[in-house]
């Protein structure tokens, strides 16, 4: 099966347009998990609240599952960057 992995980022939708065949949409959601935890680590901008998510999509164009990941900072020792 074929599964698109659309790119949100407050707000910003990239959408892709290749996709990747996959067995099921077990597969697809690993596949978006590790999509999020590879951007993990460029999500942090100083900003108290990020949020970056997953959308599948299945070869009809519907979205099947969304996948979220929210970083937020509680306390935060160093100072706003972007307040």
């Amino acid at each position: 099966m074929r599964f698109f992995f659309d790119i949100r980022n407050d707000g910003t939708l990239v959408r892709d347009e290749l996709g990747l065949d996959l067995f099921d949409l077990q597969s697809a959601a690993s596949e978006a998990a590790s999509v999020l935890a590879e951007r993990a680590e460029d999500m942090f901008s100083g900003l108290l609240l990020k949020e970056l998510s997953v959308e599948i999509r299945d070869r009809y164009g519907a979205i099947v599952m969304v996948l979220t990941l929210i970083l937020e900072v509680i306390n935060p020792v160093l100072p706003v960057l972007n307040a």
